[in-house]
């Protein structure tokens, strides 16, 4: 069964991610498929908006899929770890057609840097939203929590890594990072309607806007990002680390030491 499902309906183009029994996590081949659709819609002049999703009923997503981190980390590591993300993210960015973000059921981690980079972001009625990396002795790269701190400001970015606890979709439109919340019963009409909408809009408009927009949003040093990456290494190949994945494999609470 396709891992990542694509269909056109009156210029919106949704892509959908079909990983169900892995809950949609976020693996480099997954990755690389989204960025492959997103270069495709591009290059497509009969598309016009794109929506990002999980298929059907299925979350948007766990996050990046644990199997695939592996140990022995390295800044250089870090980064060739985090690529196919940045790469997703950058595309989405740089698509000159509204993309929307629309969540079910959970966005977690990776899956929130992701779904943080869409122009747009929905969600139905009791979607949660964490960023974990504190509950699994794991660090996160400057890119993903910038948009972060751009979407909810740095109080509310703060408290939601620091916490890692989950902040449900009504507490996410009210502290701006959603645009919609829809009923579970009424988010598929409601996404169609949302999405016919931005199709209907003028789509050089849509692009000088989204650009000119992109364009006055804050940029990182890389000095900051490579700072970052040293403390991604740091984080993912340390103890405590190897304590958190093995506790989440074993559904059981972490014990952390600080090393």
């Amino acid at each position: 069964m396709a891992e990542l499902i694509c269909s056109l309906e009156a210029r919106v183009l949704t892509i959908a991610l079909n990983r169900g029994e892995r809950h949609n996590a976020l693996s480099p081949a997954l990755l690389g498929a989204i960025r492959g659709a997103l270069d495709e819609a591009a290059a497509r002049e009969d598309v016009c908006v794109v929506v990002v999703r999980g298929a059907g009923m299925l979350p948007f997503s766990s996050g990046y899929d644990m199997g695939e981190i592996g140990a022995h980390f390295t800044p250089a590591r870090g980064r060739a770890l985090q690529q196919p993300i940045r790469a997703v993210a950058t595309a989405m960015r740089a698509l000159d057609k509204p993309v929307i973000g629309a969540a079910q059921g959970f966005v977690f981690g990776a899956a929130l840097d992701i779904f943080a980079h869409c122009d747009l972001r929905v969600a139905a009625e009791r979607t949660h939203f964490v960023l974990p990396p504190a509950k699994l002795g794991f660090s996160y790269p400057a890119e993903g929590l910038a948009r972060m701190i751009e979407l909810l400001g740095a109080s509310r970015a703060m408290e939601m890594a620091l916490t890692a606890e989950a902040a449900d979709a009504a507490a996410m439109l009210e502290w701006g990072f959603l645009h919609r919340v829809w009923r579970a019963e009424d988010f598929e009409h409601d996404l169609q309607r949302f999405a016919a909408t931005l199709a209907a809009r003028a789509p050089l408009s849509l692009a000088a806007l989204k650009r000119t927009i992109n364009a006055l949003s804050r940029e990182l040093s890389e000095s900051v990002v490579e700072d970052s990456y040293q403390d991604f290494a740091r984080c993912m190949g340390s103890a405590d680390a190897r304590e958190g994945k093995a506790a989440a494999a074993e559904k059981r609470d972490p014990d952390f030491s600080g090393r």
